[in-house]
């Protein structure tokens, strides 16, 4: 009777190993690396429809929304699921959705990847006894493209009387005999600085650079004429850094500072500078997904115009006491 028993465990057991080989060749799907591009499907194949997605994940796990092949909503989570279905994935940068609407097929749709550089995704599937990892690369897809950027004239800031101290120092004199003279140029390395801010929520913050690619394009911006916005044509790249051009000003448009015998004074050179900031609404729309974004922002410049230099006395005050 023991005999039998020990036979028929050790038969079991053999029996379970051969299967086990046999399951773990079949759930294999025909290839693990794929290319995929932006908008061209791509399909990974199985012998055998007795796998589940156990995750999906590029350095971490990934989060979306899975739904049946109805279009229901079965839950909002990590990417992961049995049976026939799709998951959605968006992010600023990446959109896709990942569907199995066959039972030995895997199919992942890019609509959008906004990164400068291959993204590698890795879908993992099996069952609970095996699994295998299947690496997508995401090709970068296309940028978004400016349809349009709207200014709000009416709502602009402007402030032509604001004053920045470029410079400063102290000239004691007061041992010499003669004055002595110094030759300022305040305007001949100033510039006039231009920059586009974009308003965010903490969320929507993805740089230009990624959405736009580069070279970043060109936009109308407006100017001053009266102390009022105007559109005269001119361009500038949109990108959120802060850009400086020279201000049409002659570098020898300067004045002599002279600090008399016996004197001892502090020199302050300041800027007077037009600053004017005006909102606007960019709207861009992506030639492959068809996506369209709205962001809202400020154009800003500040333009030097002309200077002053201050003269204070240092000289110690009398001890009338």
């Amino acid at each position: 009777m023991e005999y039998r028993y020990m036979l028929y465990v050790l038969l079991s057991l053999l029996l379970t190993g051969c299967n086990g080989d046999i399951f773990v060749e079949e759930v294999r799907p025909e290839t693990t690396e794929l290319t995929v591009r932006c908008g061209e499907p791509a399909t990974v194949r199985f012998n055998t429809g007795d796998w589940d997605i156990k995750g999906v994940s590029s350095g971490s796990a990934l989060s979306g929304t899975v739904y049946d092949l109805e279009g229901n909503v079965l839950y909002k989570g990590f990417l992961s699921g049995g049976g026939l279905l799709r998951m959605r994935y968006e992010d600023e940068l990446l959109q896709f959705t990942l569907s199995r609407e066959q039972e030995d097929e895997l199919t992942l749709t890019v609509d959008e990847c906004l990164y400068d550089a291959p993204y590698t995704l890795y879908v993992q599937t099996g069952t609970d006894y095996s699994v295998c990892d299947v690496r997508m690369e995401i090709q970068p897809g296309a940028k978004y493209q400016v349809d349009s950027i709207v200014y709000s004239l009416d709502a602009f800031y402007y402030w032509p009387y604001a004053s920045v101290r470029i410079k400063g120092y102290n000239v004691d004199n007061r041992a010499s005999s003669q004055p002595v003279t110094f030759h300022e140029y305040p305007l001949k390395e100033a510039y006039r600085t231009e920059a586009f801010d974009l308003y965010t929520d903490g969320i929507s913050d993805i740089p230009l650079s990624l959405l736009m690619g580069a070279p970043a394009p060109e936009v109308n911006v407006p100017d001053i004429e009266d102390m009022h916005p105007v559109m005269n044509g001119r361009r500038l790249p949109l990108t959120e850094e802060e850009q400086r051009e020279p201000i049409a000003e002659s570098d020898d448009k300067g004045e002599s500072v002279t600090v008399g015998a016996g004197e001892y004074k502090s020199i302050d050179i300041y800027l007077q500078v037009e600053e004017y900031e005006i909102p606007f609404t960019l709207y861009v729309s992506n030639p492959e997904s068809g996506n369209r974004r709205e962001f809202k922002g400020a154009y800003r410049s500040s333009q030097p115009y002309d200077y002053y230099i201050l003269k204070s006395n240092l000289n110690p005050q009398p001890n009338n006491l």
